[in-house]
């Protein structure tokens, strides 16, 4: 809900919050991947990403974000 509203910083304490009681759960690193990129932190971004990857080796969400973000980053850089 915080991130449909911009309201990123709430939206990455909640997922944080969700992280650390579900660490398991790949799909909190990957929401969570989507509020760093629609922040333009591709870095972290990138890191949850690959982790949900690690959780689901076929998650195909997060290996396509993976991709998109690492493009982008390398466009600032």
């Amino acid at each position: 809900m915080f991130r449909r509203v911009h309201r990123y910083q709430d939206a990455l304490r909640q997922f944080t919050k969700v992280q650390l009681k579900n660490p398991d759960d790949k799909m909190v690193y990957y929401e969570r991947g989507v509020v760093y990129q629609m922040m333009g932190n591709h870095e972290l971004a990138i890191c949850d990403f690959e982790v949900a990857l690690e959780k689901d080796s076929k998650f195909a969400d997060a290996l396509f974000n993976i991709g998109k973000s690492r493009l982008k980053n390398k466009m600032v850089h």
